[in-house]
């Protein structure tokens, strides 16, 4: 069986967090962009972990048992080494659990202690004189156990197991990206045997097996991809061939989705010394039209942004609606071509069941010529905008996973306070790093709520970033230093708030809706990055 073998117990003696002592050493800011540390999908799908803590022995042996692109089964069973013989102590079998941050309540969390797992204390009762006396000791000490102290205890299991698994996957992503800065920290780190932990029974393959871009796409030819993955395997091109040119054709274009391409063009134009093209079919008429159906404010303040910092060219189509999907980069000697459905937007690259296929072509390929031919007959028909005026775009978001017509006001009854009035508290106030958060959160468009929460006492203050469309709603805090809170709400808002109701906030963590806490970062890049990472 694979065993990973935690080195060294905590100073207090209990069992070492080497996921806290791991950003200790490399920064929160490190392991909060990292994707491997933000991977819950073990690298290796049944394995042992071992370790020690307050004298006793432990083996916490885990196994996935489903997945799927976004989500993972695992049954979990810790076990005791006690007077030479091992004990289950508790089981857990999880389901439908998120590969990647945001964390979020699985579909079932199914907690069986050792006495529990035999069948209830009656049975125990009936049965003690056929255990031994080290079985009684086992079980006796179950059986002090509350309810309520046995979650606890699993939630322990459950996040020490999960941490353990993304600090071997971020070992994993600094092996196959050895050019990465925080390589050097570690002075080429051996996965297999490191500070943290050390593992046996298991071969770590030498090739690169990224998320999406694999051998298999490296190949010429043409590829169907899965559902939700354009993102992803755009960013992963662009991380693994220098790309010079990236030119996109879309019907709609929304902010949430151009923040998360934003990598994209800074590895392209700020790194590369590359180019980007944007087509928008929703721009159409611009600047003749009096309104401008799917393009928001928070849209066109971002397209500004990318004009204005990136040098991003920017055109309207004006003869009819532009409604077709391309996207094209230009490596040396490879051109990758995606054409399909998928708008830029957070529900195309998130939600929507869109269908996808790329292209990887030598740029000598008869078929990149025809590609080619086609974009340079549509950008000649098109209109570049050089100067963007945002006030002939009105303030409204993106509904219920619509990409194109279903759109609400602002104005709306559940709007408690309008973009503009938001943006002036934020303006007024004397910390920086608090204003480039909370507009942070605003770029993704939510409904914004401010009440005194005498429903919530522990978040008395806090202001709500509501995002429907992501069924999660983000607790914030105008102060500077406070924690955020992040929960999803699938079975709505007031559900949320009446089990929220009697916790404080260090019990939060607790609540099945629970999805992530933040803390003060410093750097802006990486508060984008966490941020964006949310509506992935």
């Amino acid at each position: 069986m694979p065993t990973i073998s935690i080195k060294g117990v905590d100073e207090n003696g209990a069992e070492r967090l080497i996921a806290a002592d791991l950003r200790k050493k490399v920064g929160s800011d490190v392991l909060d962009s990292s994707t491997g540390f933000n991977t819950f999908f073990p690298l290796i799908k049944q394995a042992v972990i071992h370790y020690h803590a307050n004298g006793i022995t432990y083996y916490t042996h885990y196994e996935v048992t489903e997945e799927n692109d976004d989500t993972f089964s695992i049954i979990i069973r810790e076990y005791q080494l006690n007077q030479s013989r091992f004990f289950l102590h508790m089981q857990l079998v999880i389901k439908d659990l998120n590969k990647r941050i945001p964390f979020a309540f699985p579909s079932l969390f199914e907690i069986k202690d050792t006495a529990r797992i035999l069948g209830g204390k009656e049975c125990y009762l009936k049965t003690r004189n056929y255990f031994s006396i080290e079985e009684l000791l086992i079980l006796s000490r179950a059986y002090e156990k509350s309810s309520d102290d046995a979650k606890n205890e699993a939630w322990l299991i459950l996040n020490n197991t999960l941490a353990t698994i993304k600090t071997l996957n971020y070992l994993d992503e600094l092996r196959v990206n050895p050019k990465r800065i925080d390589n050097s920290i570690f002075q080429n780190v051996s996965i297999e045997d490191n500070e943290f932990f050390s593992l046996k029974n298991i071969v770590i393959e030498n090739a690169k097996d990224g998320f999406i871009f694999n051998q298999e796409l490296v190949h010429m030819g043409i590829h169907i991809l899965k559902k939700n993955t354009i993102r992803q395997v755009l960013e992963e091109i662009i991380e693994n061939v220098v790309i010079v040119k990236m030119n996109c054709a879309v019907g709609y274009a929304v902010n949430t989705g151009l923040v998360l391409m934003k990598k994209m063009y800074e590895s392209i134009i700020s790194i590369n010394g590359g180019t980007c093209e944007l087509v928008i079919g929703a721009l159409q008429n611009y600047p003749k039209a009096k309104s401008y159906r799917g393009i928001n404010r928070d849209t066109a303040n971002y397209l500004k942004m990318l004009m204005d910092d990136y040098q991003v060219k920017l055109l309207s189509y004006d003869q009819s609606f532009y409604h077709g999907k391309f996207y094209y980069l230009e490596g040396e000697k490879i051109a990758y071509i995606i054409v399909g459905s998928s708008n830029i937007s957070g529900n195309a690259f998130r939600n929507n069941y869109e269908m996808d296929i790329l292209y990887v072509l030598p740029k000598e390929d008869s078929l990149h010529q025809k590609f080619i031919e086609w974009y340079v007959k549509l950008t000649k028909d098109c209109k570049q905008i050089e100067c963007f005026d945002i006030e002939k775009f009105d303030d409204f978001i993106w509904d219920n996973g619509f990409d194109e017509i279903a759109l609400r006001k602002e104005k709306s009854i559940e709007q408690n306070i309008p973009l503009k009035e938001a943006l002036d508290i934020i303006d007024h106030l004397t910390d920086e790093e608090t204003q480039f958060r909370l507009k942070a959160w605003l770029a993704y468009g939510p409904t914004i709520k401010k009440d005194n929460f005498d429903s919530i006492p522990a978040l008395k203050g806090y202001t709500m970033f509501v995002f429907e469309e992501y069924k999660m709603v983000v607790f914030e805090s105008f102060e500077p230093r406070n924690r955020y809170y992040v929960f999803g709400m699938p079975k709505g808002l007031d559900e949320l708030k009446s089990q929220l109701a009697t916790m404080k906030k260090n019990e939060m963590a607790y609540s099945e809706f629970f999805i992530d806490r933040g803390n003060h970062i410093k750097n802006n890049e990486r508060v984008l990055e966490k941020i964006a990472r949310f509506f992935e």
